[in-house]
């Protein structure tokens, strides 16, 4: 009867506190687990990765002093929903220190930044450090000993947190297998209670205060690899933890104390030496504390993908799932799959290229909030001279609630130098002698990396939802509103990297890779207006046909104003290949490498369209809000051609044409929000929702021409390109029927609203770039 009783209880508590974004004054965004950064540093390393250049100090002793300094723009600091931006300026230093001693190695690392806004920003000023340190002792052979430590002050998260921990892990590697022990203790503190909404009770309001989400993990870890050289090898790996919340004061209402644990396994391939992938299962299981939430277990595909076909290029990819920490105030854990892809490339001596993406869906257990997020990196950094290094980051996020507007966008771009103080290259002896292993990189003589931004525009299907009716009786929609036109604008970027890799086929041939990715993003805002006329007129009703065999209620009627904002994310990735070789070499000339212009390939592409329709009527209390979300994923091959044509005094012209045959999967969610008039000055609210999916076949084909100058760093290109997509999602939303129905203010029976799809294009002109 108590549990029974609590439950209620914390339903009504929750009903009070009905606003949403009260219930996101969260520690931290459920995309950012303090548990996991600490654990990226708390483990074992590889000793090859010791820093070989530096001030030599002493015999086996290296310090190398870094400074750097930076400064952009950040849209949205604090990750709002409503967006605030400021330039930001970043400053700091750090120190590494390494040394060797016979057989053991000792590695301190530690940095210190400093953060400021110049706008109006809520802690304009904002401080970041942390000291780490690990110890590694060759026992034996094959055998290692190694232990750290991570304190970590960080004022630039979400809200600031401390963080502290120490591990010790014994590891052993021989020819046949692998394993690990490895124990480990996180105290995770936030260092300020947060701001809690006055709309949340008095009772509730130290579920969402921050610092109720200071916790503290220790666990312990063992893993084995059987057939560390051999093609095939089997894994496996387990975990058991407890995880202690130290400051919740509402133990009798929301417990988040528990014991954790997974467990996974799985084999590992090795298709060739420079490609191996991990594939198998995991098992996750939280056994808690709590009345209401006994326990959690959850299962998935757990894998990762390592492909190094050259010292000068690397991708890796990966997908898992695991259990979180909660981040909404009656939820107890968060369940988190994460899609993970990140590159890195060095065309030339001095310069490297970096790009990582992250996909997440986490969903909090004990709470009703479901979220989306992407993260996206990107690097550019160039060694100016041996102590000085220009780089360039960005930074783009993207976080979407499935129930509630509550999505936030983050964009942040830094430009910047860094200092490293190093002295001579001195080769370390011992037992730890491959710590200073050095190897030239070799760059492939044709490869390219191209980079284009331009102007864009899409051409989506147009919206369609409210609806006339004609007098005398208002008993049949004969024809509906256009709120949007479908014509979208913005900007489109670009990058790819022609002849990345090469795997040879003997006799002189190879097969040549490509990568490439794009980004654009597309927004266009209409206002529409509908009058009440002499002889028709306008209205709006819900987007859910609650029973097909009656009519609906219709919402605001009457003179109607309409602005319907609509925003497009596209993007793709892509790798291709096509033979190349030699030829030529007649007599004293030497064999030239040729790249043929045909190509084949695989791609991964996306729509994320959303679209905000607000719908106002002076005689109603408030206006019809629509809010629509429409993901859609590509995922197929294609067959492309790509020629570059020499012309007099240097001058080029491009064609670059592709055609494939793709799966598409759309998924449609809507939400509408009304006021019917049931009497004279009197109002009910009304409100429904629709999810829906489709899956369909298509083409998406496209070309691209550019013209252009060849210089001696490379070339500087205008271009055009147009593309195809067959594959459009688009919404036939309720209420598009011609049937007759009661007079005066009902409209007849309603059809629902279906997903179906459409054809579309898309151009883009502008500038491009190539190295």
């Amino acid at each position: 009867m108590r549990r029974e009783l609590r439950t209620c209880t914390l339903i009504i508590l929750g009903l009070l506190a009905a606003d949403p974004r009260a219930a996101l004054a969260q520690p931290t965004t459920a995309n950012d687990q303090p548990f996991e950064r600490a654990a990226d540093k708390l483990q074992a390393s590889d000793p090859e990765q010791a820093r070989e250049v530096g001030i030599v100090l002493g015999p086996g002793i290296i310090v190398t002093p870094t400074a750097f300094t930076a400064a952009g723009y950040d849209s949205n600091p604090d990750k709002q929903f409503d967006e605030e931006g400021s330039p930001v300026f970043l400053t700091g230093v750090g120190l590494n220190l390494t040394a060797v001693w016979d057989r053991t190695l000792v590695k301190f690392s530690g940095e210190g930044a400093w953060q400021h806004f110049t706008d109006d920003v809520d802690r304009a000023d904002r401080l970041k450090g942390y000291l780490e340190g690990k110890i590694i002792h060759m026992l034996a052979p094959g055998l290692s000993l190694q232990a750290g430590g991570l304190f970590e002050n960080d004022e630039f998260s979400f809200t600031e947190d401390r963080i502290a921990g120490a591990f010790t892990e014994l590891g052993y590697q021989d020819s046949l297998f692998a394993a690990f022990l490895r124990g480990r203790f996180t105290d995770i503190q936030y260092l300020e209670s947060g701001t809690v909404s006055p709309d949340v009770p008095e009772a509730m309001k130290s579920l969402y205060r921050t610092d109720s989400y200071d916790a503290q993990r220790t666990e312990a870890a063992a893993g084995v690899l059987v057939g560390t050289r051999n093609w095939f090898g089997l894994y496996g790996e387990g975990n058991v933890a407890d995880v202690n919340y130290t400051n919740q004061e509402l133990e009798d209402e929301v417990d988040r104390d528990a014991d954790d644990m997974y467990a996974k396994t799985g084999v590992r391939i090795v298709f060739s030496p420079v490609l191996h992938g991990d594939f198998g299962w995991r098992w996750n299981y939280r056994e808690l504390e709590d009345d209401v939430v006994d326990d959690f277990q959850s299962s998935y595909f757990d894998a990762a993908l390592t492909w190094r076909p050259s010292q000068f290029f690397s991708l890796a990819a990966s997908v898992e799932r695991v259990i979180g920490e909660p981040s909404a105030a009656f939820s107890r854990l968060s369940d988190i799959k994460s899609f993970e892809i990140e590159s890195t490339y060095r065309p030339l001596p001095g310069l490297q290229l970096s790009f990582r993406a992250v996909r997440q869906h986490i969903r909090e257990i004990g709470d009703s909030f479901e979220y989306n997020s992407t993260e996206l990196d990107a690097l550019i950094a160039y060694n100016y001279s041996p102590r000085m290094q220009l780089y360039s980051e960005v930074r783009y996020e993207f976080f979407e609630q499935d129930l509630q507007d509550l999505d936030y966008e983050r964009f942040r771009a830094l430009a910047g130098v860094r200092v490293i103080v190093d002295g001579e290259d001195p080769r370390l002896n011992g037992d730890l002698e491959r710590l200073t292993y050095y190897e030239e990189l070799r760059y492939p003589g044709l490869s390219e990396f191209s980079f284009s931004a331009g102007y864009s525009w899409f051409e989506l299907p147009e919206i369609r939802m409210g609806n006339i009716a004609y007098k005398p009786f208002l008993d049949e929609a004969a024809s509906r509103l256009q709120e949007h036109d479908g014509e979208l604008d913005g900007v489109r970027f670009d990058a790819r990297i022609d002849n990345a890799a090469m795997h040879p086929l003997g006799d002189g041939k190879f097969l040549n890779f490509g990568f490439a990715g794009f980004y654009a993003r597309y927004d266009g805002s209409d206002r529409t207006g509908c009058e009440f006329g002499e002889d028709s007129n306008c209205f709006y009703v819900n987007i859910l046909d609650f029973n097909p065999e009656q009519e609906n209620n219709t919402g605001p009627f009457g003179d109607l104003t309409t602005e319907t904002d609509r925003t497009l994310h596209y993007w793709g990735v892509s790798v291709d290949t096509g033979f190349a070789g030699l030829e030529g070499g007649l007599k004293d000339s030497m064999p030239a490498r040729y790249v043929a212009p045909w190509k084949i390939g695989v791609g991964v592409r996306g729509l994320n369209e959303r679209t905000d329709l607000h719908a106002s009527d002076p005689l109603s209390p408030r206006p019809v809000d629509y809010d629509q979300r429409i993901d859609t994923h590509y995922y197929g091959g294609f067959i492309g051609f790509e020629e570059r044509f020499t012309l007099p005094d240097g001058w080029v012209f491009g064609v670059d044409a592709q055609g494939g045959l793709y799966r598409a999967h759309a998924e449609y969610e809507g939400r509408y929000d009304g006021y019917v008039l049931v009497g004279p000055n009197e109002f009910i609210r009304e409100w429904g929702s629709v999810d829906a999916d489709d899956d369909d076949t298509t083409v998406i084909a496209g070309v691209h021409l550019s013209f252009g100058k060849d210089l001696q760093w490379g070339s500087l290109e205008v271009f055009g390109q147009a593309e195809y997509l067959g594959y459009v999602p688009t919404v036939a939303l309720n209420n598009d029927d011609e049937s007759g129905g009661s007079p005066f203010g009902i409209v007849g029976t309603q059809v629902g609203s279906e997903l179906s799809s459409d054809d579309s294009m898309n151009y883009t002109v502008g500038l491009k770039v190539r190295f």
